[in-house]
C-alpha cells in the first residue's frame, strides 16, 4: 500500500513489476480474499463478482493511465467507471485534469442522496 503523492508516473508491483496494480480504498480487506478465490477458480458470490469486475477495472485504468488514474480514483465518489470517462476527454494541463475531477465529486455529492 503506497500513498498517492509518492507515486511515480509508471506504477509497477514491487516484488514482480506487473504493471496491472488495481486501486482499493483503505478498508477494502476483502478484495484480497476475492483475488485469492479468483485465483483459485472458486465461485464467487454475485457481489464478489462485482467487486472483482470494479477491481480490474481499475487495474486497466493503472495500467494504461497511469498515475492521473489513481488520482482520478482517488477522488471521493469517483469509481473506475467515471474515472474512464474523465480520463477519455482529452486535458491540456494537470489543472484541468484537476478541474474535471472537481466537477466529479461535485456531481457525487449533488445525487448520492438518490443512490440506492
Amino acid at each position: 500500500m503506497r500513498a498517492v503523492k509518492t507515486l511515480s508516473e509508471v506504477i509497477r508491483c514491487l516484488k514482480c513489476r506487473s504493471t496491472l496494480i488495481a486501486v482499493a480504498y483503505h478498508g477494502d480487506n476483502e478484495l484480497l480474499t476475492i483475488a485469492t478465490k479468483k485465483k483459485n477458480n472458486a465461485k464467487l458470490t454475485l457481489e464478489e463478482e462485482d467487486q472483482w469486475r470494479r477491481a480490474w477495472r481499475s487495474a486497466g485504468l493503472v495500467q494504461t493511465a497511469g498515475r492521473k488514474a489513481i488520482l482520478t480514483m482517488a477522488a471521493r465518489g469517483v469509481g473506475p467507471a467515471t474515472a474512464a470517462r474523465i480520463l477519455r476527454q482529452y486535458v491540456h494541463s494537470e489543472a484541468e485534469l484537476y478541474s474535471e475531477i472537481l466537477k466529479a465529486e461535485r456531481e457525487y455529492q449533488r445525487t448520492r442522496l438518490f443512490w440506492d
